[in-house]
């Protein structure tokens, strides 16, 4: 190989050469240019915002002389082997705002002075930025959920953690940390009690740096319907006795009655602190279902499984037999009896 060392060559310019043979008999003509140059130094005063920014990193650096235009590259470690530009053709500025990068995660600038016909000057120093990660965004907490309340927000996931903070007031400084989420952007906290408002705050963090706390969202655990509804079959002449499990949290409980399977057009026929209620407007032969609501000093739950009871039927009164009126039967009569559809007429 051989080669010349052009050393009155201006940096900054875009020379083309061109090699013509030379032979004791004649000179060739002009063979295929190339270009070359001499490289701009690397920009050098390069800084990367730190965190300063959610929306991006600020790239910024010291005019280089001779420079037309920058490339700025970026990369995921200081090594400029593995870089990738990231913008180039940057003119009349010597700051750059990048928008293209995960926030919470550090990246490497270098930029790269380029003359006039594009050729790309040499490396510089490099600087790390990074942006910082935005507080979580539309935090709501649920009030419609018997197993907890679950807390949910916008926000970038992949590798980025949530911190959950709970509080009984809208005081952030009394409130704790009670949850740490990964790569999701909700949770059911299922330590609360019905009938508690809590009050729930929520940031992101990695490795790198955290966010704000995002605004406050309130919510509270329902109260659910009691269970083993219970009402008695036909146990009594004059009323009906349900009675039903405890409800965690509930204050007090409606009962309501249906003569169908339909909670749609049932009503409501008492309310009570106890765990049993007597329903004494019945009557025999017909067929009541019941439900219970519980009832928390924050909402009441939806209708409890359904139970069917009824009261027995009395036997008819007045009953009384012929003596001896008829030559060939006895004559048996009776009271009608309340619901009666049928009677049975027993002999001994």
């Amino acid at each position: 190989m051989l080669y010349y060392y052009d050393t009155s060559a201006v940096k900054g310019t875009l020379y083309y050469y061109w090699i013509r043979t030379a032979t004791a008999l004649d000179t060739s003509d002009f063979g295929t240019a190339d270009t070359g140059y001499i490289g701009l130094p690397g920009a050098s005063r390069v800084t990367a915002s730190d965190g300063t920014y959610a929306d991006k990193v600020v790239v910024s650096w010291s005019v280089v002389s001779g420079a037309q235009t920058y490339e700025v590259w970026r990369g995921t470690s200081d090594d400029s082997s593995t870089a990738k530009k990231a913008k180039g053709n940057i003119k009349d500025t010597t700051v750059w705002e990048d928008t293209d990068v995960t926030p919470g995660t550090k990246c490497w600038y270098w930029v790269r002075a380029c003359i006039a016909g594009g050729g790309v000057g040499l490396w510089g120093a490099s600087d790390s930025g990074y942006r910082t990660l935005a507080a979580p965004s539309d935090v709501t907490a649920t009030t419609n959920q018997t197993d907890g309340v679950k807390i949910s927000w916008r926000g970038t996931t992949a590798g980025v953690s949530f911190e959950i903070l709970r509080g009984v007031t809208d005081d952030m400084s009394q409130a704790d940390v009670i949850a740490t989420v990964s790569d999701k952007a909700n949770y059911i906290d299922n330590t609360t009690v019905a009938g508690c408002v809590y009050y729930y705050w929520v940031r992101a963090y990695s490795e790198l740096c955290e966010s704000a706390w995002s605004s406050v969202a309130s919510g509270y655990r329902a109260v659910s319907a009691p269970a083993t509804v219970s009402a008695s079959d036909g146990t009594s002449l004059e009323s009906v006795t349900i009675t039903w499990t405890a409800a965690t949290s509930a204050k007090r409980y409606e009962i309501w009655r249906n003569t169908t399977t339909k909670t749609d057009t049932a009503e409501l026929i008492g309310v009570t602190n106890k765990l049993t209620w007597v329903d004494e407007d019945v009557d025999p032969g017909v067929a009541y279902y019941y439900w219970v609501k519980s009832v928390s000093a924050l909402d009441t739950s939806a209708f409890s499984n359904r139970d069917l009871g009824y009261v027995s039927t009395p036997p008819p009164e007045g009953v009384t037999a012929s003596d001896g009126e008829a030559p060939n039967f006895v004559r048996i009569s009776w009271g009608q009896a309340p619901g009666a559809l049928s009677y049975a007429v027993w002999r001994a």
